[in-house]
């Protein structure tokens, strides 16, 4: 009888533990050399994780794991290239997603070969095939989409042809991986490029990306968005070649039925070029509807890969930020980012990966996906030193990876770093405003940056203790105010403007 109370005490504590623990952290190891994750899908509450490891003969070979929701490992496959050359994939040209068969379709590349692959995996993680895509006219070649038909399926990707411009391209394969056709479009005298896609019906998908006249200079850089057909034919393009309020798009996904979120990186001032992460709603019909800047303004590019909807009609965005100050702790961090359909902020969460000597390590978040329970996980790898590790990170809807790291206010910056109570006053403001800091005023100078709905900075002043901010020159409107210091607190609020 002491026994049985005993047994049921300790499967209670057990479940109360498990209950106690919204989320987790972990580097699952696999029993391969270097292994990591770059990319990760979510289907029916199976994570399935694509990256990279080695043989037990060194071979660089690709790889594809698959977790439970509570990331205990089911099952694994290393794919190696049988004539021993070298395949490979990265967070911003691979890609794996679930087939209607139960099976995985992957893009790769074969490294020093310099050309495309494609593989499609059994339900079991068997391989079925591997085409390489021999192209001996362009110099590069790799593929960022990949998408399902009925009878084959739709690749896309990016050449740099023999004159070191990026040119896009649609290839369209047969059930065997098979090509039937390739398409090439932009411009071959500049580089330009889809960096991500959607499916928008059984027969269109939609293309975002941009392009860039040159490369030296500010001017010249823009969005571009195609929908395009089975047939590789373009349906409808925006290809605007001014007045644009952001430049490089990375990635898009619906809002609505009308409505398309799209984000990337605008080039805000250079050369030397710095840069900032936008977020952005546009309609159907391409008309800009809001634009909204996130983070500092600096030369590193901060950069969410990958975007989910969530269960409460929301997003999720995984990627990673560079740190302030790296000598005082990692060089970057893996980054979770919650925002609305507006898209405003609703939680954010930088994080690292729990590893021997985090310290010195880059953390980077290359997918994330939901769970039934609305909770969510995202999967990538740390770096320090030589070493490389996987990491798993399963989050709850409020942004809790655990009781003490959790998530309780929105932010579009680390939340250690924003301090309570900052304000501007006059506001509304004619000609200039102040800023009234929480608390003591921080030494050495303070970085205003005003910009307008659609995400365009329309000012940047650097100001001391008591002094303005002019707006003497901007028309009336209301602008969005963020105020940084050098060691990484910030402020932000909105002013209005009155003539």
């Amino acid at each position: 009888m002491v026994r049985l109370t005993t047994i049921v005490w300790l499967l209670c504590q057990a479940l109360l533990s498990v209950q106690a623990q919204p989320g987790y952290n972990i580097t699952p190891e696999l029993g391969y050399f270097r292994e990591h994750f770059r990319r990760i899908i979510v289907h029916n509450d199976t994570v399935v994780a694509y990256g990279i490891a080695f043989s037990a003969d060194t071979q660089q070979c690709l790889l594809v794991a698959r977790f439970d929701t509570n990331g205990v490992k089911i099952d694994d496959k290393l794919i190696c290239d049988t004539s021993g050359l070298i395949l490979t994939m990265d967070i911003n040209w691979s890609k794996v997603i679930k087939c209607s068969d139960g099976g995985y379709a992957l893009t790769a590349a074969l490294l020093f070969n310099f050309n495309g692959a494609f593989i499609k995996l059994s339900p079991n993680l068997e391989v079925e095939f591997v085409k390489e895509y021999v192209d001996s006219v362009n110099l590069v070649e790799f593929y960022n989409a990949v998408f399902e038909l009925p009878d084959g399926y739709l690749l896309g990707g990016y050449v740099q042809n023999p004159n070191y411009q990026i040119e896009p391209f649609i290839r369209r394969v047969d059930a065997q991986g098979n090509s039937l056709w390739i398409q090439y479009y932009g411009d071959y005298d500049i580089s330009d490029l889809f960096a991500g896609s959607i499916k928008l019906n059984d027969s269109l998908y939609a293309f975002a990306g941009s392009y860039r006249i040159n490369p030296d200079q500010l001017g010249g850089r823009g969005p571009w968005i195609s929908c395009i057909d089975i047939h590789g034919d373009i349906v409808k393009e925006w290809r605007p070649q001014n007045n644009v309020p952001f430049e490089l798009l990375h990635g898009i996904s619906k809002i609505s039925a009308d409505k398309w979120l799209v984000w990337g990186v605008n080039t805000v001032s250079g050369p030397p070029f710095n840069h900032q992460f936008f977020l952005a709603s546009i309609d159907t019909n391409f008309q800009v509807d809001m634009v909204r800047p996130y983070g500092p303004v600096r030369p590193q590019l901060d950069f969410i890969w990958d975007v989910s909807p969530t269960a409460d009609d929301n997003f999720i965005g995984a990627g990673y930020w560079y740190a302030e100050n790296p000598n005082t702790g990692p060089d970057i961090y893996g980054r979770l980012f919650k925002f609305s359909p507006a898209p405003d902020s609703l939680w954010s969460l930088t994080l690292t990966a729990p590893i021997p000597n985090p310290d010195i390590s880059g953390n980077y978040l290359g997918g994330v996906g939901l769970l039934s329970s609305g909770n969510m996980i995202a999967g990538g790898y740390a770096l320090a030193g030589n070493e490389v590790w996987p990491w798993l990170v399963k989050v709850t809807p409020d942004g809790c990876v655990d009781s003490l790291w959790c998530v309780s206010v929105p932010s579009s910056a680390p939340e250690t770093a924003r301090r309570p109570g900052g304000r501007v006053y006059p506001n509304p403001a004619r000609d200039y405003f102040y800023l009234d800091w929480p608390g003591d005023f921080p030494s050495g100078a303070i970085r205003l940056t005003l910009t307008a709905p659609d995400g365009r900075t329309v000012s940047q002043q650097w100001i001391g203790p008591g002094e303005p901010v002019w707006v003497a020159g901007l028309p009336a409107g209301l602008y969005y105010w963020q105020a940084e210091t050098g060691r990484g607190q910030w402020q932000r609020g909105t002013v209005a403007v009155q003539r």
